[in-house]
């Protein structure tokens, strides 16, 4: 919920003009913002590969293998969250 206000915020910045904008963004380079969109990040992944893991036993597919499947989505979320910051290590 907090995520909703903060980003809320962010954008009526764009209602001020093209300077407080990019002010804004020269700011948003620093190592407190950046944190923020790694727990973003960690907050997808969380969200999205439990409920994938969820669905698929809920509908009675992997129920005795439901530790496995767990294990190897963890898998799949530590590789994304590596890709995610090799890819943001390349682009700043």
């Amino acid at each position: 919920m907090l995520y909703l206000y903060f980003h809320l915020a962010v954008l009526s910045l764009l209602s001020r003009g093209a300077a407080t904008w990019n002010g804004f963004l020269a700011g948003a380079q620093g190592p407190f913002f950046t944190a923020l969109d790694v727990l973003v990040l960690v907050g997808v992944l969380f969200h999205s590969l439990n409920g994938i893991r969820l669905a698929v036993t809920g509908v009675g597919v992997a129920v005795r293998w439901q530790r496995q499947l767990l294990m190897g989505l963890v898998a799949l979320g530590v590789v994304l969250f590596l890709v995610a910051g090799l890819v943001w290590s390349l682009r700043g």
